[in-house]
C-alpha cells in the first residue's frame, strides 16, 4: 500500500489535488492500481462541485474513486480512505448513477487507447461509466440501456487522436 500511496502523491499536491495534467502513461499505471476493484459493489456515490466520488465495498472494506473534472487538470485516484470531507449535493448525474448503478459489480475496466485519456467502466447490469479526462473536455457519461446522463454537454469523439509525427 505505501508504493501505491507514494505513486498517488508524486501525481498530486499536499493537498490532493493535482499539480499537472497526466501523461497517458501515469494514467495507465493509475488505470492498473484500479484493477482492485473489480468484483467490487458500488455502494456510495457523491457528487459536488467538479468532483464525483464513487465508494466500492469490497472484502469488508470501503475502496473510494475520486473523479477530479478539473477542466485544465482532470484526474481519476484511489483511496482507502477519503482525503477530505465532501458535502455531497444532488445532481442528475448523482441520482442517475444511484438509480441505475448503486449495488452493482464492476465488471471491467480499460483505458481505452484508441482515444488516449478515456476510461471505461462496466458494471454487472451492463452499465457503462465512460471518463474521459481530456484538459478541457472532462466529462463523465452515465449509460445505462438507452439513458443517457452527462456531467457536462456531450462533444462528439470525432477522430481518434493522430501518434505524433517522427522526427529524423
Amino acid at each position: 500500500m505505501d508504493k501505491q500511496k507514494s505513486f498517488i502523491y508524486s501525481l498530486v499536491g499536499a493537498d490532493g489535488r493535482k499539480v499537472k495534467a497526466w501523461t497517458v502513461f501515469e494514467l495507465d499505471n493509475v488505470t492498473a492500481s484500479l484493477k482492485a476493484l473489480l468484483g467490487a459493489r458500488l455502494q456510495e456515490i457523491k457528487t459536488a462541485g467538479n468532483d464525483l466520488v464513487l465508494g466500492f465495498y469490497t472484502n469488508g472494506e470501503m475502496l473510494w474513486l475520486w473523479l477530479d473534472l478539473n477542466a485544465i487538470r482532470p484526474s481519476l485516484l484511489p483511496w482507502t480512505e477519503l482525503p477530505l470531507p465532501l458535502h455531497s449535493k444532488k445532481s442528475p448525474l448523482n441520482l442517475f448513477i444511484r438509480a441505475h448503478f448503486d449495488g452493482h459489480k464492476l465488471t471491467s475496466l480499460e483505458r481505452v487507447a484508441e482515444w488516449g485519456r478515456l476510461v471505461r467502466l462496466t458494471f454487472s447490469g451492463g452499465q457503462t461509466l465512460e471518463i474521459r479526462l481530456f484538459p478541457h473536455g472532462a466529462n463523465v457519461i452515465a449509460r445505462a440501456g438507452e439513458k443517457s446522463v452527462s456531467f457536462a454537454k456531450v462533444e462528439e469523439l470525432t477522430a481518434p487522436p493522430r501518434p505524433p509525427a517522427k522526427s529524423f
